[in-house]
This record gives C-alpha cells, sequence and structure tokens, in this order.
C-alpha cells in the first residue's frame, strides 16, 4: 500500500542515522495486523512505535514475538573466592572454581525452580565464568534435558570487573572507598564501575527480546533461566524494572544458589492485550522495594534531599566497619559476596583490623593537613613581622615531609 511503501522509503534513506521519524498514523497503520516486511538494507522490526534491528534473518514475523512465560535469574553457588579472598592472587577470577557446598548448592537450585515450574521448554543463557558454568552443570540433573531448548554463553553476564590478579589489602581498600563514593558510580582501579555493568546488561536485555522473535527459541510456556552473579543480578533487575540508583544503593545480594522469578502477566484480548513481567519470587531477599508501574516524583524529591544522602553515607561506612559477612543464613541479606561487593567472609577480626587500618591512615592524613597549616601559618607571620620591621632576613622554614 502507498502508505507502508512511503514508510519503508523513509526509513530506508539513511536508516544507519537512528533518528527515525513517523506519524502516529503510520505507526498505527502497521500496527493493525502482522507484517512479514524487509526494508532497506537494514531489517528492522515495527511494533508498538519501536524499531528493533534483526541482523540474523532476512524476514521477520511480529507473529513470532512470543515473550517467554517467566525468567528466572539465579546466582552462581559458593566459590572459592567466597569462602578466602586469596583465591584471587593467583587465579583470574572468570577461573575461580565452585565449592564443594556450591555445589550443593546448584544441585538444589535445580531442584527447587523444577517444583517451581514443573514441565516445559527451557532456554538458558550462563555467564562465561567458570563458577557459573559449573553451576549449570550441578542444575541441569534436575531437568529433563529434552525440553531444553538451547543454551547460550553470554559474556554480558559476567561479574563486575574488579582488576586483574587482585591485592587482597588494595581490593579492601577500594571497597571501603566505594561504599563513601557510591557502589554505583565507583569505578575500580583497573576494573569497571557499576555503571558500566548497567550498560551491558541494558544491550543484554535487547537481544533477550529479539530472541524472543526467533522461530527457534519463542514458543508457548517459555521458561528463561539466566545464571549469573549478585552484582549484575541486581542491577539487571534495576534495568528491566527502572528501579533508581538510591534502590539500587539500599538493596543486597541473594545468598548463592539463590534465584528470582519474574512472571509474565497478560491483561485483556486481541488489540487490547497488555503484557509485563513482575517479581513473584525472591524479592525480598534483595531489599528491593514495591514495584511503581510509573515513576514517583515524591520519591526522587526525597532521594535528592542532601541530609538523607549525608546519613545515608554515615550509615554506609558504620556499616561497613562493624558488620562482618553473614555464615551464609537463609535469608539472603549478606551472605556470599556482600552488599559492598565482597567476594568472601570477613570474620570479625579482619572487619576490625580495617577499620583500624582506615582510622590510622585518617589520622595520620589529618596530622600531615595540621602541618602544613602550621607551615604555612609560620610563613605569613613572618612575613608580615618583616615587611612591618623593615629587616630583611632571609628565613628558610623547611617545607613539612609529605
Amino acid at each position: 500500500p502507498p502508505l507502508f511503501y512511503s514508510f519503508c522509503t523513509a526509513i530506508s534513506k539513511p536508516a544507519q542515522k537512528q533518528n527515525v521519524m513517523w506519524s502516529r498514523r503510520a505507526v498505527l497503520a502497521l500496527q493493525r495486523g502482522p507484517l512479514r516486511t524487509f526494508c532497506g538494507r537494514k531489517r528492522r522490526l515495527v511494533s508498538a512505535g519501536r524499531v528493533l534491528r534483526d541482523e540474523e534473518t532476512s524476514v521477520i514475523d511480529l507473529r513470532m514475538l512470543v515473550r517467554a512465560q517467566r525468567i528466572i535469574l539465579v546466582r552462581h553457588g559458593e566459590s572459592a573466592g567466597n569462602v578466602d579472598p586469596a583465591a584471587y592472587v593467583n587465579t583470574p577470577d572468570w577461573r575461580i572454581p565452585l565449592t564443594a557446598k556450591g555445589w550443593e548448592d546448584a544441585h538444589r537450585a535445580g531442584v527447587r525452580i523444577k517444583e517451581f515450574i514443573r514441565d516445559g521448554p527451557l532456554y538458558i543463557y550462563t555467564s562465561p565464568y567458570l563458577r557459573t558454568k559449573q553451576t549449570l552443570a550441578g542444575m541441569v540433573g534436575a531437568f529433563d534435558t529434552n525440553e531444553i531448548v538451547g543454551v547460550r554463553e553470554e559474556p554480558r553476564l559476567t561479574e563486575q570487573q574488579f582488576g586483574n590478579f587482585q591485592n587482597v589489602m588494595r581490593v579492601r581498600q577500594a571497597r571501603e572507598l566505594r561504599a563513601r563514593f557510591g557502589r554505583f558510580y565507583y569505578r575500580f582501579p583497573e576494573g569497571e564501575s557499576g555503571l558500566d555493568v548497567y550498560n551491558r546488561v541494558t544491550s543484554f536485555i535487547a537481544t533477550l527480546f529479539r530472541d524472543f522473535a526467533n522461530p527457534d527459541i519463542a514458543r508457548s510456556n517459555l521458561t528463561v533461566i539466566i545464571i549469573t552473579h549478585g552484582l549484575t543480578l541486581r542491577l539487571f533487575l534495576m534495568r528491566f524494572f527502572h528501579y533508581t540508583i538510591h534502590d539500587f544503593e539500599q538493596s543486597h545480594n541473594p545468598r548463592n544458589g539463590a534465584f528470582v522469578v519474574m512472571e509474565l502477566v497478560s491483561k485483556g484480548e486481541g488489540k487490547q492485550l497488555r503484557e509485563w513481567y513482575e517479581l513473584t519470587h525472591g524479592i525480598d531477599a534483595l531489599k528491593l522495594p514495591q514495584q511503581r508501574k510509573f515513576g514517583s516524583l515524591w520519591k526522587i524529591l526525597q532521594e535528592a534531599r542532601e541530609d538523607i544522602v549525608k546519613e545515608e553515607e554515615e550509615a554506609e561506612l558504620a556499616t561497613l566497619r562493624s558488620v562482618t559477612q553473614a555464615d551464609g543464613s537463609s535469608d539472603g541479606d549478606v551472605s556470599g559476596r556482600s552488599r559492598y561487593g565482597c567476594d568472601a567472609r570477613e570474620t570479625v577480626e579482619e572487619a576490625a583490623a580495617a577499620a583500624a587500618e582506615a582510622a590510622a591512615a585518617n589520622a595520620k592524613r589529618d596530622a600531615a593537613i595540621e602541618e602544613d597549616e602550621a607551615w604555612l601559618v609560620r610563613r605569613k607571620k613572618d612575613a608580615e613581622e618583616d615587611a612591618q620591621g623593615g629587616v630583611d632576613r632571609k628565613k628558610c622554614c623547611k617545607p613539612p615531609d609529605w
């Protein structure tokens, strides 16, 4: 039809510019029925006012856009790094294996997920880290392999990068600094910030929905399982459900082997059909607030208050110096990797030692600042005396040792 032809012509002309404009009339015309289309050099899926690229197939059928019935995010089982932070000194993070308890966590997670979903097709995404792939190996025994549609290794699901071979004390100091700076924006030396992980998780979500239009994957009653890491899991939920940075800062990692379930909710029929996802299992362990359909102005204004931000920073520091890693309690508040990203089970003595070292460093810094200020005062006083008395004396006041 002429309308559709003009629309294809519009998006075929420099489609690479990403500034495609169309009228509401054209969008509504395309939404009235499914279309198999090929427009220009870039193949695009037009649905509900959005454009999704498809670089893999030359033809897209909108009728194949079938959302998964549920999406389950699983944190890997206990790893050697969760038990002993020295494991990162000589072993790359991506090669850290599961412990014996970690294998039990993986098997238990598989059994619980099987009880939760019963029967049905599965599609699995996993982080390429050794501990996540071993978690998959421990889980898969609980499923009928004939129900597994496919498994994909996805590098964008990896853990936040803390650096290469890690120095334990240096990483501990960086984590204390991160607690003061903010876990979302702080960037580890030679590593990533939470924002970096957020960005790559965003691109993965786009791939996830593109896979829902792939006839080799999309089908009714499909369950998608994503095996990843604690911080990546929380940032996935933050991006998907539009939680604020404040919500993320207040959240906790689930315990090793725990999982979170996102269920598909449908309302209406035919052209009035609306679908969305809701968190139905595991949300309490993350300490995330209730979902909101729309953003809250009051909430944003509350978070902007400087006194609240200051109180939260002081609470973060107090918690870092006093609270230790949990012993694997089932509530999932602080087990495995802590809310500060610590991939180890620190003891009370270790936390006290770290706090003492930080206090000593702060005291030394304050003493140096006071010495500098006293030196400047002496220099100024000597200059005033020389100016008043007319005495030409060359005083050499040696600066303090930095």
